[in-house]
């Protein structure tokens, strides 16, 4: 009992630090399920993402990025319908750019990197420390398998979002390709679902 707890109180701070290093990009909060009444609310942020670097960028600058960190990253070969890419995000310092990336689609041309339910969120970062199991095991998170069988990332179908219009949460994939770990939000599950199952290293967004 001793061990789990303390296992969970490295997951409630590495989490928070993503959090606070993210300056609350993607504003879905992870925690443990708890009553509604129980769950704190957060009050507005004084620190934005633009105050902290953050600029829309073109695809060419990404793929400037990509190849000067010689990184892979995945982007969705499938996407719902009538959804595109409106808008990449990146913190730029000193020219330089840097995470998080926040890739944008909405069908009807919204780019504003804040999550909501009209919109698919990418947000590409550096990973938690935190393995994915401890998600599953201490969490319930819902495990997310590729097609070898192999655990890619957790779901968690009502992560608190403070940015949604209508609900007060959003499903919300964790998942981690060569590296990188990717928030990616979206307001129907098993959709959200097929689109991580998507997901291909540097291919060309649709």
């Amino acid at each position: 009992m001793r061990k789990r707890n303390i296992l969970a109180m490295g997951l409630i701070l590495a989490v928070s630090l993503l959090a606070i290093k993210a300056f609350i990009i993607t504003p879905i909060i992870v925690s443990n399920p708890k009553p509604k009444e129980q769950i704190p609310k957060l009050r507005r942020q004084p620190i934005t993402f633009e105050d902290a670097g953050g600029t829309i960028i073109s695809y060419e600058e990404l793929l400037g990025f990509i190849e000067s960190n010689r990184v892979n990253l995945w982007f969705p070969s499938w996407v719902p319908k009538n959804y595109h890419l409106t808008a990449i995000w990146a913190r730029k310092i000193h020219g330089r750019l840097d995470y998080p990336v926040i890739m944008v689609y909405s069908i009807n041309g919204i780019k504003d990197y804040r999550v909501m339910e009209e919109t698919l969120v990418i947000e590409v970062r550096e990973p938690s420390p935190v393995p994915l199991e401890e998600y599953v095991e201490m969490w319930n998170w819902t495990p997310i398998y590729d097609v070898k069988g192999k655990l890619i990332g957790i779901l968690k179908i009502d992560a608190y979002c403070t940015t949604c219009k209508s609900n007060e949460t959003l499903p919300l994939a964790i998942v981690r390709y060569d590296g990188l770990e990717y928030w990616i939000s979206f307001r129907d599950p098993a959709t959200l679902n097929k689109i991580v199952q998507s997901m291909r290293p540097n291919k060309a967004i649709p």
